[in-house]
């Protein structure tokens, strides 16, 4: 890689960093209920996207198999900031974040501080979704809100 790569590739990396310090930031200040929220919204958002043939819980795996999820993400993120649906936003920035890290390994240790921060939410994943039913009066598909994607348990074992 040549001088000019490396530095383009520090620059990125650096505000890769500083956005998802900024996201665990705003999580922390969050109170569990509301995580659990952010989380079966991000689950819904997940289990969508794997039925239309995306693959996020493998990030290590599945962003080297197709390197291009992490701007389709963040288009969605944009288009849901677009409308205003600031939640689904949140949810998506929740696997743009997680790609990340399979294109950008040092994005890993922050990777597992912000799902250790959503795993405040797990308990409250199910109480949540009848918040979003009431929103949208439909119930969220939160199949699998527990699991970790691979490589990011917030404790390494």
């Amino acid at each position: 890689m040549g001088m000019f790569a490396r530095l383009i590739s520090s620059w990125a990396i650096k505000g890769q960093k500083k956005d998802l310090q900024r996201f665990i930031d705003q999580l922390a200040a969050m109170d569990s209920g509301e995580i659990g929220f952010v989380l079966a919204i991000a689950t819904h958002l997940r289990n969508n996207l794997e039925e239309s043939g995306y693959r996020l819980m493998d990030p290590l795996i599945d962003y080297p198999a197709d390197p291009t999820v992490v701007i389709r993400l963040q288009r969605l993120i944009r288009e849901f900031q677009r409308t205003g649906a600031m939640s689904d936003a949140a949810g998506a920035m929740v696997w743009m974040h997680t790609m990340r890290v399979g294109g950008q390994h040092e994005l890993r240790g922050l990777a597992r501080k912000m799902w250790g921060e959503l795993a405040r939410g797990m308990p409250h994943v199910v109480g949540a979704s009848v918040d979003v039913y009431r929103l949208t009066n439909k119930f969220p598909n939160t199949s699998g809100y527990d699991q970790y994607p691979q490589g990011l348990t917030p404790t390494p074992t």
